[in-house]
């Protein structure tokens, strides 16, 4: 047992001298094309717009279904159980559409923080991680 401990202990140290050490990120292409960044944020914008009106819609019809299923202890038993089985299907519709869309426009947003911060990046001073420290500076685009 004991030789089978120093030889783990032997193999655990030569994989830590032998291995490259480990970046946490790769730094970020500082440099990029107003125009492009430009078009990013608008296909951000119209993604996050497109998500929010599906999340929409599906809150909407999770809604009409909640109320749908809520009378239909007031009505009549036929009736009742129409608004019952038409309410838990509007309900069940609703909710893919609300949590498709709820995602679609959190990666529009995501994506639009990115452009901002590179857009910022392009025209001031800056400050940004780089692989053992800060990297600051100040940019100047030429086009």
């Amino acid at each position: 047992m004991r030789r089978f401990g120093r030889g783990l202990a032997h193999c655990l140290i030569t994989v830590l001298l032998v291995a490259p050490p480990a970046s946490a990120q790769t730094p970020p292409r500082v440099q990029r094309a107003a125009s492009e960044l430009l078009l990013r944020s608008r296909h951000a914008r119209i993604e996050r717009g497109v998500g929010l009106g599906l999340a929409a819609i599906g809150l909407a019809t999770i809604a009409v279904g909640g109320i749908l299923v809520g009378v239909s202890g007031r009505a009549s038993y036929d009736q009742g159980s129409r608004y019952q089985e038409t309410g838990t299907i509007l309900i069940l519709s609703g909710l893919p559409l609300a949590l498709a869309g709820g995602g679609i426009a959190l990666d529009g947003q995501n994506r639009l923080n990115e452009v901002s911060w590179r857009l910022k990046l392009l025209s001031a001073l800056f400050v940004a991680p780089a692989g053992g420290g800060l990297l600051a500076g100040i940019s100047l685009p030429f086009f």
